[in-house]
């Protein structure tokens, strides 16, 4: 397990959904986008308890149409469902700062969520110190109110959590103490990336060209407003707390060692989406809170009309119809980690124990995602390999994230691929042409 860097619960959830479905690929988006319903669910209930109906009509209607969330509730990963154990937990601590009424269930929501967050993913073991710290900072008066029993409660859950998350813990800590190559590709950011990546992920808006930064400009001009008018209310000074607190966390924690990408950035997306309805509270009025709230509805929609045809979707099926209808077809990836995933989505496809299909893995110098060192077989080539295959080879091939054979084989700039415009499927070539 220290070699392996995920934490068990999401492909756990998975092997056990895959006994209960058809094995197809409607099949497996459709537990993410179950996981993307529950977090729209859980945002309804938070932002109704803390603002009122209005707010959390407003709240999910804006989370509903953000492309980041859209994007995640069909990625198949872990990292919907860490967005829905933060705000069960999230809820817990509402409950139990609300006063002595049903503190108890509060506190073993509040414990639930956690344990599931950090057995979802490594990164969310720091969530119960964030939501502690964030609850001593924003409603101190709330912890005081009883003699600080609410303060002893919660420092007992957080025990408790921990005891739970005990054994993943002692695996992390193994983990960064034995430089472990799944984790080590994620590089240092700078304050300008981090700040880039921080605009981007927490705040539900794809950014790929200068009119995208003009809706993420509306989302953030209107979350401010949001934080300064609701500045007195306890649960927006507690939500911009977590908010705060979780940055900067990560942040420090990246000092450690990196964990900062834009993926385990994305459980804070919900923070601001709470927050810019909180001007529809109940007892606000006026104009322009519609106008503001419209206005981010308007930027979002527009981001995800630009961005969302962008989205870097793993279109597999029509890869590999493609392929066995074109004689001669051979796959050409980059990397050990595309080489295996290539090979499994193939025999997912085809539904058979070995791939029909011949799958080249391009040698390449790229240090990222080296979960998969050992899992082969795999079928190594270069440039010299690719130009001995037969000529009546065609060769197609799979760009994923920064794995890219024809950049790696010279064939075009790295400038001109970026991730939102380069297909995910190209070819057939000649081998003559690599």
């Amino acid at each position: 397990m220290v070699r392996e860097t995920n934490p068990p619960l999401f492909y756990s959830a998975l092997h056990l959904w895959l006994m209960l479905v058809d094995p197809t690929i409607v099949s497996l988006r459709l537990l993410p986008i179950l996981g993307g319903a529950i977090e729209l669910a859980l945002l309804a209930a938070i932002s109704r308890r803390c603002f009122g109906w209005t707010a959390a009509i407003a709240c999910v209607s804006i989370a509903g149409i953000s492309a980041q969330t859209l994007y995640y509730s069909e990625f198949l990963r872990s990292y919907i469902f860490v967005t829905d154990a933060v705000l069960v937990s999230l809820l817990g601590l509402l409950i139990v700062l609300g006063g002595r009424k049903r503190r108890l269930s509060g506190l073993a929501l509040y414990a639930a969520g956690a344990v599931a967050a950090g057995y979802l993913h490594t990164t969310l073991l720091l969530w119960p110190f964030i939501a502690t710290a964030a609850a001593v900072c924003a409603c101190r008066n709330a912890l005081a109110a009883n003699g600080f029993r609410l303060l002893r409660d919660l420092a007992a859950a957080d025990g408790a959590i921990l005891l739970c998350l005990s054994w993943w813990v002692v695996i992390s800590l193994r983990q960064i103490g034995a430089n472990s190559e799944n984790i080590d590709w994620i590089a240092p950011r700078s304050l300008v990336e981090f700040s880039m990546m921080v605009a981007e992920s927490a705040f539900a808006v794809s950014v790929t060209s200068v009119a995208d930064f003009a809706c993420l400009a509306v989302v953030l001009a209107v979350f401010s407003v949001s934080v300064i008018k609701g500045r007195h209310a306890p649960a927006v000074r507690l939500l911009f707390a977590i908010l705060a607190l979780g940055l900067g966390t990560f942040k420090l924690a990246d000092l450690v060692h990196p964990i900062t990408t834009p993926a385990t950035l994305f459980w804070l997306s919900v923070f601001p989406l709470i927050l810019i309805p909180s001007l529809l509270a109940a007892g606000n009025s006026g104009r322009w809170r519609w106008l503001a709230i419209a206005a981010v509805v308007v930027a979002l929609a527009a981001n995800l009309f630009h961005t969302g045809n962008s989205f870097e979707w793993e279109k597999w099926d029509k890869a590999f119809d493609t392929m066995v209808e074109t004689p001669g077809s051979t796959l050409l990836v980059e990397q050990e980690a595309m080489g295996v995933v290539a090979g499994k989505a193939c025999r997912f496809h085809f539904r058979s124990l070995h791939c029909p299909i011949p799958v080249l893995t391009l040698v390449s110098t790229a240090t990222g995602n080296r979960w998969a060192h050992g899992l082969g077989p795999i079928d190594y080539v270069d440039a010299a390999a690719i130009g001995r295959l037969p000529p009546s080879t065609r060769l197609f091939t799979i760009r994923l994230n920064s794995y890219d054979p024809l950049v790696t084989l010279g064939k075009v700039p790295a400038s001109r691929r970026p991730s939102w415009v380069v297909p995910f499927f190209e070819g057939p070539f000649a081998p003559s042409d690599l």
